[in-house]
C-alpha cells in the first residue's frame, strides 16, 4: 500500500516537474551521440549504506533517482522509468535528463542507470553518462568533455 502511494506521490511530482511556462522543457528531447560508461561502485555504496541504515527507498528502484544524482543543480530535469514487467520486476531502467547548469561550458547530462533486482534486493549492474555543451555540438549529449 505504502509502496503505491509512493509510487503516485512520484507520478504527480514528476509530472508537475516538466511543465515549464512558456511551452516545452529543453529536455523532452535529447540525442545522444556516444556514452561514457561510469564505474557502479558509488552507486552500489550509496545503496548499500542505505539498505544498512533500513532506507525503504533502496526497494523503489523509481525512486533511486531521488538519491543518486543532485537534481536541483540543474534548471530542468526529467526522469525516465522503464520495468520489464508492470509486476514483481526484476530488470529496470531509469534515464536521469538534467539541464541548464551555471557552467560557462557544460549545459546538461544524462546519465542511464540498469538496476536489477537478485535475492538481496536491487542493484546497478551498469551506468553510463552523457554530457551536453552550451557551445561545440550544443544539440546532441555525448562522452566528449565541453570545450
Amino acid at each position: 500500500m505504502l509502496r503505491l502511494l509512493l509510487t503516485g506521490l512520484l507520478i504527480v511530482f514528476l509530472a508537475g516537474c516538466q511543465h515549464l511556462a512558456g511551452g516545452s522543457s529543453p529536455v523532452e528531447s535529447y540525442r545522444v551521440k556516444s556514452w561514457q560508461a561510469l564505474s557502479t561502485k558509488r552507486f552500489a555504496d550509496i545503496l548499500k549504506s542505505a539498505s544498512v541504515e533500513g532506507q525503504r527507498w533502496v526497494n523503489s528502484p523509481e525512486l533511486f533517482a531521488f538519491h543518486f544524482l543532485n537534481l536541483s543543480a540543474a534548471k530542468n530535469y526529467r526522469i525516465d522509468y522503464s520495468a520489464n514487467r508492470s509486476e514483481d520486476n526484476s530488470l529496470s531502467t531509469l534515464l536521469i535528463i538534467r539541464d541548464g547548469f551555471l557552467d560557462d561550458s557544460v549545459r546538461g547530462d544524462a546519465h542511464q542507470f540498469t538496476l536489477q533486482k537478485n535475492d538481496n534486493g536491487w542493484r546497478v549492474s551498469a551506468v553510463k553518462r552523457a554530457i551536453r555543451c552550451w557551445r561545440n555540438d550544443p544539440g546532441f549529449y555525448s562522452h566528449r568533455l565541453c570545450i
